[in-house]
């Protein structure tokens, strides 16, 4: 069962990567790519997903597309709350008020490209199960 959640994980991230690189190919010139906010952001998947909407069965909320000021209010109550055991807590805490606001900027660019592109990967990753007769679950 390890196995699965790790190779889910892992494919999680592999689609995110290749997302992102493929939104970055693809970006308006006149639009200036942040690729350290972007490595920064792309530990946050592993819990909140790459998309503007929560997965079934995913309890921890999705934050792309998430606006700045929301997301960065978010992060400053975790980062004052004494509740014990809370990882967004600790996570917080290693960050400055920086690399908060530029990981937020990142988020809340993705929108809803994060969504489309998800949605693009899963609608080929389909389409290639279903070509070779095979099922998509692990």
């Amino acid at each position: 069962m390890t196995q699965i959640a790790g190779l889910r994980s892992g494919m999680v991230a592999l689609t995110l990567g290749v997302s992102l690189l493929g939104q970055a190919a693809y970006a308006d010139e006149s639009q200036q790519i942040d690729f350290q906010a972007m490595g920064w952001a792309s530990a946050c998947v592993t819990c909140h997903g790459a998309t503007t909407q929560a997965l079934p069965g995913q309890v921890i909320p999705p934050i792309a597309g998430r606006p700045v000021d929301e997301f960065l209010d978010q992060m400053q109550r975790f980062h004052q709350s004494d509740e014990p055991g809370v990882l967004m807590t600790q996570i917080t805490r290693g960050y400055d008020a920086d690399v908060l606001r530029r990981i937020a900027q990142w988020y809340e660019q993705q929108g809803t490209e994060a969504a489309t592109t998800q949605g693009d990967s899963a609608d080929a990753q389909q389409q290639s199960s279903l070509q070779s007769g095979g099922s998509d679950e692990f």
